[in-house]
């Protein structure tokens, strides 16, 4: 008995919401509704009306006696809107243009906010960034939704990936503008971390503290790396040593494998090799972290040129782990190729060096080789650095012939 008034009275309460049905509960387990405008797609009524559903187990229940088939009120219930949230969720994981086309046309006019979301995340993930800039736009205008600071906060996260560091400012400060919009802490850490993807590290060290003075707004790991990130393009390495040290005393946070590749990379640019070793060490014996790809980067941009032992040891180690693809011989045109994409300059001098010294004098056959450096679009975002050029001081110290050849990403050489 109390299952099924539970039930009736669940009931009763959607279809109030969706039907503009004010509802009022009984202790006596009596429901009282009350029609408050006309709804005759549903029921004949014209006025305001009062219906009484008694708890008894005979009693039908409420939802039954409405037209499941009401034209008027078109994917208003409660089944209807999580068919247009879940068909607008497969929006937001499309990767073809016309295929979202073609959903945005069967789903529009969007209606909620979490629609529009999802469909932005769609022109975000089919690369149409322009039309992303102006959704917030076409929602105020032609949907009549007010955007809200999650849909700022991807457009901004959006430009920090493309590196388009002035529009995410431009972006932040519409944000802060805003008389019913505050930004939050994902706000600024996308914010900062496209001032420093841009080099602009001074903004970013402006916007951290920002946050630090708000009231009510803490930065989290994602603020601290970024910032970290921003001191080693400043050359602040001090800055960035104590901004770890604050991440290691907080009660709430733990530094991460980003923060600490970035502390790395800074104490690398201000040419603290030591400390830098010292961090790289803790991260190995850490029981919950594992360097990456970009650890190892930032660890032989620091010991490439002044420890190259300990800097050939620790490359050999990152092959072993899959992270770096040299230790299977290619080819191009019948010749012995070294890949060197994804690696950073200390990293693909040691490959060189290890290359030439320990695996090309073993091969047979004619010793022109090809050293392949990217680049261009070949190149990560995050790599900033001139890898040909270092290469090229690499084959001169080491009286290695390079010969003339069209493709930019490439250096062939003449091994003696």
């Amino acid at each position: 008995m109390l299952s099924h008034l539970r039930f009736l009275g669940q009931r009763c309460a959607n279809v109030a919401r969706t039907s503009s049905i004010s509802l009022l509960q009984r202790p006596s387990f009596t429901t009282h509704l009350t029609i408050m405008k006309p709804v005759p797609q549903l029921l004949s009524i014209s006025r305001p009306t009062s219906l009484l559903i008694t708890g008894t187990k005979r009693a039908t229940p409420l939802h039954r006696c409405f037209s499941q088939k009401a034209q008027g009120y078109k994917l208003e219930d409660k089944e209807d809107r999580e068919q247009r949230y879940q068909f607008a969720k497969k929006m937001s994981r499309c990767r073809d243009r016309k295929q979202l086309e073609k959903m945005g046309k069967q789903l529009s006019p969007f209606r909620t906010i979490a629609e529009c979301s999802f469909v932005l995340d769609g022109l975000i993930n089919t690369g149409q960034h322009q039309r992303a800039l102006a959704f917030p736009e076409r929602m105020k205008k032609q949907y009549n939704i007010q955007p809200n600071v999650v849909i700022y906060n991807k457009l901004i996260t959006m430009c920090e990936k493309g590196g388009r560091w002035e529009r995410a400012l431009e972006l932040f400060e519409e944000v802060k503008k805003h008389p019913r919009m505050e930004p939050d802490i994902r706000t600024y850490s996308a914010t900062i971390s496209a001032c420093e993807k841009g080099g602009q590290w001074e903004r970013a060290l402006e916007l951290f503290e920002e946050v630090k003075k708000h009231p009510r707004m803490e930065p989290n790991i994602r603020t601290y790396s970024a910032t970290i990130s921003a001191c080693e393009k400043g050359g602040r390495w001090e800055r960035a040593l104590e901004l770890l040290e604050e991440v290691k005393k907080h009660p709430r946070m733990e530094p991460n494998i980003r923060t600490y590749s970035a502390t790395i990379s800074a104490c690398e640019k201000g040419g603290q090799w030591e400390r830098a070793w010292e961090l790289f060490e803790e991260v190995k014996k850490h029981p919950r972290m594992e360097p990456n790809i970009i650890t190892y980067n930032a660890i032989l941009d620091a010991l490439s040129t002044t420890e190259p032992s300990h800097a050939r040891v620790l490359y050999l180690e990152a092959v072993s782990k899959g992270f770096f693809n040299t230790q299977n011989e290619r080819r191009e045109n019948g010749m012995p190729k070294l890949d060197l994409h994804d690696h950073s300059e200390g990293a693909a001098e040691t490959a060189t060096r290890w290359w030439l010294e320990e695996q090309v004098p073993s091969m047979k056959e004619n010793k022109q080789l090809i050293i392949e450096t990217g680049w261009g679009k070949t190149r990560p975002m995050w790599q900033t650095s001139d890898i040909n050029d270092r290469v090229r001081n690499v084959l001169h110290d080491m009286e290695v012939q390079i010969l003339p050849q069209d493709n930019p990403g490439h250096l062939l050489i003449q091994y003696r």
